[in-house]
């Protein structure tokens, strides 16, 4: 008599549970491998931070303790934001002496320190263009997520009443990096060169042109959602050292921090409507070189 050949195997049930545990903890292990991923890139980036701090600090011992320069809109065109290229060489077509102007500005000016232009983009972000097209360059325009403090714009250093609270950059597109263009954020108002420069007090924007604008969603010139990591973003201060604090958390005025969180208001897709402003709706609160932070100011939910 045959012997009976004796065969063992998954019941379809078995099957089905043996996929089910699988999905259940695909589930609870995915997102976690998201954000480990996401903790990297944010490290990452307060790496670039860091180090893009401590090349302004020797920018400004190098050039008599004043700030780089970031200019911002010029010529009476306020409400303009204004784009260095960065390489400062990489548009064709423009002079020698156009190349020289771009060269000044705070992502250039600060590359001899560096060597690196790769530090100015943060791993997270996505890539953004300005409108039209980009000409055919045999040097690559570099992507730029950072932003510039525009209130330092050629402000001294000594001025700057608590450097561990004073912004110096700070991820003010967004979650974007800008192929090709640095910009500032807030920037100052400049109807000409000669005004642009921060002031204290209540300034009067068509007489002298000492006030700053902060962009935000309803005004242009941001290209991302503020809560770039994790519900935050990398901050570097004026003293060098580089953060992450939260932003973007709050949908009313009342519930964000004015001391901590540029904006006020905030759409459901984490854009900036409307932005906090000190008392003589003038600068943008935070942003403020001279302000004592010791000593909190009424502020304002505008522009």
């Amino acid at each position: 008599m045959r012997d009976r050949i004796k065969t063992s195997g998954f019941t379809l049930i078995e099957l089905l549970v043996v996929i089910a545990i699988i999905a259940i903890l695909a589930a609870i292990l995915f997102p976690v491998f998201s954000m480990a991923r996401e903790k990297a890139r944010q490290t990452s980036c307060l790496s670039n931070q860091k180090q893009l701090g401590t090349a302004i600090l020797m920018y400004i011992q190098d050039y008599d303790e004043a700030m780089p320069l970031a200019y911002g809109a010029v010529n009476g065109l306020w409400q303009s934001l204004r784009y260095i290229p960065v390489p400062y060489n990489w548009m064709p077509g423009q002079s020698q002496a156009q190349y020289d102007s771009n060269n000044c500005f705070w992502a250039n000016s600060t590359y001899a320190y560096t060597k690196n232009y790769q530090l100015l983009a943060c791993p997270s972000a996505g890539n953004a263009r300005i409108a039209g097209t980009y000409p055919t360059s045999s040097i690559a325009p570099v992507p730029v997520t950072y932003s510039y403090n525009g209130d330092l714009h050629g402000y001294s250093d000594a001025g700057i009443n608590t450097p561990a609270t004073c912004p110096l950059l700070w991820e003010g597109d967004g979650k974007a990096k800008l192929l090709g263009y640095q910009r500032a954020n807030p920037n100052m108002v400049c109807f000409s060169a000669a005004s642009c420069m921060y002031q204290s007090g209540n300034c009067d924007q068509v007489s002298n042109g000492c006030v700053d604008w902060m962009w935000s969603a309803s005004v242009g010139g941001i290209d991302g959602p503020t809560t770039v990591h994790t519900g935050g973003q990398i901050f570097t201060y004026a003293d060098g050292h580089s953060k992450w604090q939260r932003v973007g958390a709050s949908t009313q005025p009342s519930m964000t921090s004015k001391e901590t969180d540029p904006g006020c208001t905030y759409n459901s897709g984490g854009y900036p409507q409307l932005s906090w402003y000190d008392q003589y709706y003038a600068h943008s609160y935070m942003f403020r070189p001279d302000f004592d932070r010791s000593q909190p100011e009424p502020g304002t939910c505008a522009k």
